[in-house]
């Protein structure tokens, strides 16, 4: 009862001694966590602190697709792994440490290593649809009848205007009524991506389902979480727009001769305005899936600060991780999204003071290498060899307990100076190394003949 009375920040009435009783439940200890992170758009990780393990490790992940879109590929390639450790069987896990492989911020792009632990969760979890959705993402012949693999799918598809081109066999797959743009945002009403991906303009919609989805630009524009009107709305409307009506009134007034009647005008319209504003703000305070008045505004403000809806710029594979408040019913974890009217709960904060608490994160945001957007070729491990570096990677990053339990094919690392599949002296790969290594690339005046001539040199 106390979760549907916070998610209404107008209506609903959190009782203090309720809040005090029920302290130590895992979802009000997530809870609290999640308003602390979306009042400075933290990517923070729960790190344990809340009591239930499969809401703690869904938070992780929530987390990890939070720091791709932020481009802290280092402390999500930790995090990946620490999930992973923590528990291996999990499907969830593994496809955050797949995707961040694929990123290649953290470690050089490792495509191989990402395919073996597509190959595991396909022998493990075959009829789970995200891992589908990594096959699309991998370049595997995936089938795309699930939702997430279409939207995979759809959301590569997408121009670069942000409006999606004309439905083609992945939007058709989910069902024959995918046609309509608005089965998407019901078939998953706390999916963002999926609002993005249906096209029509469904960022309101993807602002309601999660306002995570674009923390990182918001972010990196210096815009706090927050439904107020700007100082800029504020000086239009009470500094310009208000004077305006007065002075309208008063020339009227002159106009005709008759002051009185012209100063009743000006102080008609004045309150026809401020009647208009309560209006709308009492519009923005009704709660509803779609066109919800306070998302629309808050949408449009965001536009105006250059923020990009388009899904095609996200990291790909956002909808498999990020999540929104999780809450617990019988031991079965649920997602039911962080709509943007929660930042009510939030006290608000002045742009310039958010501005110099984000400067540091906005720096490196700036300079930071993006995950990837894109997803791969079809059947590309078919077209190149493996990299030696990319041999044993899982067992050095995981163990190799755990990546030979997750991936049979994974290769165990080979102690240095021991002879590979190259082996001994004169093989394929040379002397200790490989049998597939990198290719040896001659420099100009490597050679005997560059000898030669660098003793000329020399001695002249």
């Amino acid at each position: 009862m106390m979760i549907t009375e916070f998610l209404d920040p107008w209506r609903g009435e959190v009782d203090l001694d309720l809040r005090k009783k029920h302290l130590k439940n895992p979802t009000v200890v997530h809870l609290g966590l999640l308003m602390k992170r979306l009042a400075v758009w933290e990517a923070g990780d729960s790190g344990k602190d809340t009591e239930a393990e499969i809401m703690d490790l869904r938070s992780r992940l929530s987390a990890i697709a939070m720091l791709r879109l932020q481009r802290r590929g280092i402390e999500a390639l930790e995090l990946a792994i620490g999930a992973v450790k923590d528990n291996p069987n999990h499907v969830g896990g593994r496809i955050a440490l797949a995707l961040c492989l694929l990123d290649g911020i953290a470690m050089p792009e490792d495509r191989f290593s990402a395919l073996d632990l597509y190959r595991g969760l396909d022998r493990d979890a075959q009829a789970d649809p995200r891992v589908h959705a990594l096959g699309v993402i991998i370049g595997e012949e995936a089938s795309i009848k699930d939702l997430e693999a279409a939207l995979v799918q759809s959301s590569s598809e997408m121009s670069g205007s942000g409006k999606s081109k004309k439905k083609s066999e992945s939007a058709k797959a989910v069902g024959d009524g995918v046609s309509d743009d608005l089965e998407w945002m019901d078939e998953a009403p706390v999916n963002p991506v999926a609002a993005l991906c249906a096209g029509g303009g469904g960022s309101d919609e993807a602002l309601a389902a999660n306002l995570l989805i674009i923390g990182h630009q918001a972010m990196d524009r210096g815009l706090p979480p927050t439904l107020r009107r700007t100082d800029r709305e504020y000086l239009i409307h009470y500094y310009i727009l208000m004077p305006l009506w007065a002075a309208l009134g008063i020339g009227l007034g002159f106009a005709i001769d008759k002051i009185t009647i012209g100063v009743a005008m000006g102080l008609l319209l004045i309150l026809g305005h401020i009647l208009i504003m309560r209006i709308q703000r009492s519009q923005e305070k009704n709660i509803t899936h779609r066109d919800q008045m306070a998302m629309v505004n808050l949408a449009k403000r965001m536009r105006r600060n250059k923020v990009n809806f388009n899904p095609s710029s996200l990291p790909v594979g956002t909808h498999l991780l990020l999540s929104g408040l999780l809450i617990s019913v019988q031991g079965v974890t649920y997602d039911i999204g962080l709509p943007g009217w929660m930042v009510e709960n939030i006290p608000s904060t002045k742009q310039k003071d958010f501005i110099e608490h984000v400067a540091e994160r906005r720096r490196g945001y700036r300079t930071a290498k993006p995950a990837r957007s894109r997803i791969l070729e079809k059947k590309w491990w078919e077209k190149r060899e493996r990299m030696s570096d990319s041999e044993g990677a899982l067992a050095r990053l995981l163990g190799a307990d755990i990546a030979s339990a997750i991936c049979p094919s994974e290769a165990k690392p080979s102690l240095t100076g021991s002879g590979g599949k190259g082996g001994g002296g004169g093989g394929k790969g040379g002397s200790g190394g490989r049998g597939k290594g990198r290719r040896v690339v001659r420099r100009k005046g490597s050679g005997e003949g560059g000898k030669r001539q660098a003793v000329r040199r020399k001695r002249k």
